[in-house]
């Protein structure tokens, strides 16, 4: 599950060009618990594993269907389903931004992966792509943001 960390903000601390980071996510009361998924996890590895064979695009079922393992609310679903496909078309593999904006919500591969403890290389993972997108999403709002600010596309 995705939860806030309950530590202390601690600023990154800069040591020639790497970064250490330690997660903050201020719990404000309004951080909504996520559910469990209920999709069945087999069904959307057979979509992964189509579209790693064949390329292209999921389709909106297996698009609903990673939102859910990546446990995105059901009322936030049909926006993550606008979003996603304007930046991408659902593609697993799209890259924007000379390469700097990745996968199917378009994250920047240098910031948001990192910053929520993923490894930048698993970009194309439909799955972590969108639970970074949830974290990103999550990131602005508990800090009076616009939802989906981080976006170019906006539901």
């Amino acid at each position: 599950m995705i939860r806030p960390i309950d530590k202390e903000y601690v600023q990154p601390t800069q040591t020639s060009m790497d970064y250490e980071v330690e997660i903050f996510i201020p719990d404000f009361g309004g951080m909504p618990t996520l559910p469990t998924p209920t999709e069945a996890p087999n069904t959307t590895a057979a979509s992964i594993s189509r579209v790693q064979a064949l390329g292209g695009s999921l389709t909106e079922t297996e698009m609903r269907n990673i939102l859910i393992e990546a446990e995105w609310p059901e009322e936030l679903i049909p926006e993550a389903l606008s979003v996603s496909y304007c930046e991408s078309k659902w593609s697993p593999y799209a890259a924007g931004d000379s390469g700097a904006s990745v996968g199917l919500f378009q994250l920047n591969k240098q910031t948001w992966f990192h910053y929520f403890g993923y490894n930048p290389e698993d970009w194309a993972n439909p799955i972590i792509n969108a639970r970074v997108a949830l974290q990103t999403y999550y990131y602005d709002i508990t800090r009076g943001q616009p939802p989906w600010k981080q976006w170019s596309c906006k539901p």
